[in-house]
């Protein structure tokens, strides 16, 4: 039986796609042919970087979520087998909470924001894709 994936992956998805190094594999997958889906937290970023793939030929769906919260990365990704799941789920969200200043501890909640977030989201994430 021959596998659906190919050395060049058609149908990407990319959590937290709208900057960094989530960006920067989109820009580099971005080229006729190439469905990508990308799911980040601020929809106006999100827009700004259809625009580029978009202009590279790709065809882009966008999700403006926090994929951190219980549930949202499965459903996002529930959303988008059309029939089927994507080839290729890349997961790069995540936060940064600056650096505290000399001497300072960093705040307890951002703390925990950042374990929610760069973690546990992110294993949710995977989860959800690996079932699929």
């Amino acid at each position: 039986m021959a596998s659906r994936h190919r050395d060049r992956p058609a149908h990407v998805a990319i959590a937290g796609g709208s900057r960094g190094i989530g960006a920067a594999l989109a820009l580099a997958l971005a080229r006729p042919g190439v469905r990508l889906a990308l799911a980040a937290r601020d929809p106006g970023t999100l827009e700004d970087r259809a625009t580029e793939l978009r202009q590279r030929g790709a065809a882009v769906r966008l999700h403006p979520a926090d994929l951190a919260l219980p549930g949202a990365g499965a459903d996002w990704l529930a959303g988008l087998a059309d029939p089927l799941p994507p080839d290729l789920v890349i997961i790069c969200l995540g936060l940064f909470g600056g650096r505290p200043a000399p001497g300072m501890a960093e705040p307890e909640a951002l703390s925990r924001r950042l374990i929610e977030v760069n973690l546990a989201g992110a294993i949710a994430l995977a989860e959800a894709a690996a079932a699929r």
